[in-house]
Formats: C-alpha cells, structure tokens, sequence
C-alpha cells in the first residue's frame, strides 16, 4: 500500500513533456493554453485515484488512531473507576475497624461497670452479714470454763455468760510439760483424756461437774513447768445456722510448778480461744 502513494507522489510531481515544434506566436499561445489545460486536466484525473487511495489509508489510520485513543481513555476510565472502588473499600474497612474498637472499649467499660457494682454489692452483702452475724454473736451463749480449788482438790467450773442457753456436750483435758518458746497447742502435751455430758446451760447460771481433778496424781514427779489445759465443746441452742457452725469451743490452759505440794496454778489468758 506504502508504494502505491509514493508512485502517485511522484507522478503528481512531473512537468508536462515539451514538443520539439516552433508554432507561430497566436498558435503558440493556444496550443500551450489548451496543452496546459489538457495537462492540467490529465494531471487532475492521474491524481484523483491517489488522492481517494491516499485518504481512504489517512482515514484507516485515523481510525486506528482514535480507537487507541478510546481505548485508553476507557482504560484510563476504568482505572479511576477501580482506584475510587479501592479508596471506598479502605474507607469502609477504616469505619469497620472504628466500629470494632468502639464496640470493645464499650464492652470493656461496661465490665468494669458491672465488675465494680458486683463488688461494691459483695462489700455491701459483706457488711451486711456481719451485721447480722454481730447481732447473732450479741445473742448467742458464750461459755466460760475455769478452775476452782477446794482445799487440795480442783474442780471445773463451766459458766454461760451468754444471753441464750447452751447444750454443753463434754470437755477435754490435755495436761503435760509446758515447752517455752514453742508454738503451744494442746494436742501437743503428753497425756489427754475427754469426758462427755448433755447438760443445758441456761443463760447467767454455772455449772460444776463432779469431777475433781487430783493434781498429785496427775504431776506425781514431773519436773518444772506443767500444763493443765480444758477444752469445752457446747452448742448454740437457739441459733445454729447448720450443724458445722453450730458447735462452739472454749479453751483455758492453766500452768503451775509441782514440787513436794501443789503451788497456785497461774491461768495464761492469751492462750485462750473461743468460737
């Protein structure tokens, strides 16, 4: 196709061929005015062709050219399109993600709400229950055990300072060589015995069981300190919230020194324990 419109390029190009004849000057003039005109008639109908050739190539490249051109344009169209598809995405993700953390600090401060009014409910179930067990505790029968001497022979005394009745159900005595400067417990002394009773103890009053306790017996040739140790178990009679809780203990340990005679036995209060 490229040769055809060089070859029409050039023929568009060439003179008119002169003839060898001298004419005189009026027929010189016409005849060159009507070669000229045929000339140029010849020259137009040789180029026409080309012309048609030329533009109807000029137009197929325009074409090609404007359907490149469009096609870049509707690429650059779709590309925009995709960066503002993209740019909406990472809109949405940054608002979802916005969403999520508002959503897990309201949980978490609505956890904590809950956690501190749980507490402060607990505090104040706490408080109240130890109000009530304050007035339970002012109700209830607290007994006292203690040892009496008559003469050479001891006896326990067991009384209720309380201010409802109590169910004494028996006593234990641990006696043995009281160790100073160890932890003391009663279990840990070397003799032990227990007596059981059933003995209602009202409010204000005492009661003595008949059961000395011979001390020459007991201590015959022991050496330095001793330790004599009652342990009464009893129960709360008109307030027992479940059988576990509803029996109580009250200790009292005595020390003396055993020589040829008993000596006054000396009562250590700081080891005393009541529940």
């Amino acid at each position: 196709m490229n040769w055809i419109v060089a070859f029409a390029f050039i023929c568009w190009l060439m003179p008119p061929v002169q003839t060898s004849r001298q004419p005189s000057k009026r027929v010189s003039e016409k005849e060159s005015s009507t070669s000229g005109k045929l000339a140029t008639d010849s020259s137009n109908t040789k180029v026409s062709p080309d012309t048609e050739t030329l533009k109807a190539i000029l137009g197929v490249i325009t074409k090609e050219q404007q359907k490149t051109a469009d096609n870049q344009n509707n690429e650059a169209t779709l590309e925009k399109e995709n960066i503002r598809a993209e740019w909406w995405l990472v809109g949405v993700g940054f608002a979802q993600t916005i969403a999520l953390i508002g959503t897990l600090w309201a949980v978490w401060y609505q956890a904590k709400k809950t956690a501190v009014a749980a507490m402060a409910t607990e505090k104040a179930a706490n408080a109240a229950w130890l109000n009530a067990q304050a007035v339970l505790d002012s109700e209830r029968a607290w007994v006292e055990a203690s040892i009496v001497r008559d003469k050479q022979i001891y006896f326990l005394k067991i009384a209720n300072q309380g201010k409802t009745p109590a169910y004494i159900e028996g006593y234990d005595i641990h006696r043995g060589p009281f160790k100073e400067g160890n932890k003391f417990t009663p279990e840990g002394l070397d003799d032990s015995y227990t007596v059981n009773l059933a003995v209602l103890l009202g409010s204000g009053n005492e009661y003595e069981p008949r059961h000395p306790f011979d001390m020459t017996e007991y201590f015959q040739g022991s050496q330095g300190k001793q330790a004599f140790c009652i342990k009464v178990r009893y129960r709360d009679v008109l307030n027992r919230p479940s059988p576990s809780d509803s029996t109580h203990e009250s200790l009292v340990v005595y020390t003396f020194i055993f020589t040829s005679g008993i000596l006054p036995m000396n009562r250590i209060s700081e080891l005393s324990k009541y529940t």
